[in-house]
């Protein structure tokens, strides 16, 4: 009896937590208008730090990489380097649009994520660019932390090793090879280095974010990002990270770029060689 009645209990929790779960946006859209300029000014002044900046589709927008003590002191623990950072897309003449924290920093920190941090970070981006609205691309919170795109796919924590070795030499090698394409690179508390590259050429980042959305909304989740950790250097699963940054991504899109992953793979291996 006493453990049906466990049983009941559990399913009811279970139950109850799904109903009042909270949908969360992956993106924030900002409408106050601000150049490249202005925009790092705001970032700035209210405690980020700028630490990259590109343009990923040929147009007017760039984007703006930053961070803040408080991202970088909860990414200083093993396999957490790919929190240690936000995006901004400055879209000229139309606002900006940034990576949500409450979004992002659960889905990578998982059970290291701070909510008050989160909410904390999210509202110094509100000071500096005023009242956001949350895009339709939404997750359930309670899904965040252990999200995957759908059954037999990737989590978080099923991170890609693309090569091994000594520390120094590994980013002696990452910066000769990305050259220009280097965005931005970061030191971390425990000794992990971060570093985000853009992905050129037919096949990049241009070619899969066009097919997965014509418009290119959502580059903000860009450039794509390496660790090196322990020896090790470590990007997240493809399959993991688009579908993270494309919630609204369906099966039949996905089947569009199924190349795409291992092409992601190769790029990073290769900037090691």
């Amino acid at each position: 009896m006493m453990m049906i009645y466990k049983k009941i209990i559990t399913l009811f929790f279970l139950l109850t937590t799904a109903l009042f779960a909270n949908d969360v946006s992956a993106y924030l859209i900002y409408k106050d208008m601000k150049t490249v300029k202005e925009a790092k000014e705001a970032l700035a002044k209210n405690g980020f730090e700028v630490i990259g900046e590109y343009n990923p589709i040929k147009d007017k927008n760039n984007l703006i990489v930053f961070t803040h003590p408080d991202l970088k002191k909860m990414a200083s623990k093993e396999n957490r380097a790919f929190s240690a950072v936000l995006k901004l897309l400055v879209l000229e003449g139309k606002g900006s649009k940034a990576t949500n924290p409450e979004y992002f920093l659960k889905a990578m920190l998982q059970s290291d994520y701070d909510a008050k941090v989160g909410a904390n970070i999210t509202s110094l981006l509100g000071k500096a660019f005023g009242k956001s609205k949350g895009t339709k691309h939404l997750l359930d919170d309670d899904n965040l932390e252990h999200y995957h795109f759908m059954f037999g796919m990737p989590y978080y924590e099923d991170l890609v090793k693309v090569a091994s070795g000594d520390k120094a030499k590994l980013i002696k090698s990452l910066k000769a090879n990305a050259g220009k394409d280097l965005i931005f690179e970061l030191e971390l508390g425990n000794g992990t280095y971060l570093a985000g590259v853009k992905f050129a050429g037919n096949r990049g980042e241009s070619f899969y974010t066009s097919k997965i959305d014509p418009k290119a909304k959502n580059v903000a989740s860009l450039p794509y990002m390496v660790a090196i950790e322990n020896g090790e250097a470590k990007i997240m699963h493809a399959k993991f990270y688009l579908a993270l940054s494309y919630p609204l991504l369906e099966m039949v899109t996905f089947m569009k770029i199924g190349s795409t992953p291992g092409e992601i793979e190769d790029f990073f291996r290769n900037l090691f060689k």
